[in-house]
């Protein structure tokens, strides 16, 4: 297991949604940042890539 680390941002309703590959813990982290800014807080854990991208970008 690699420690490559890769991660993509979407755009939600006024807010910023991330999804980040954490390859130690074998699962994608899904945050996002309220619109308003402020701290990005973690939303889910997925082990599977379009399950963390549908949370993701679901408002």
């Amino acid at each position: 297991m690699g420690t490559r680390r890769e991660w993509a941002t979407f755009t939600v309703a006024d807010a910023l949604g991330l999804v980040y590959w954490a390859p130690r813990a074998g699962v994608y982290h899904v945050l996002r940042e309220p619109p308003a800014g402020g701290s990005v807080r973690q939303i889910g854990r997925c082990r599977d890539l379009a399950a963390a991208v549908a949370l993701a970008t679901t408002p």
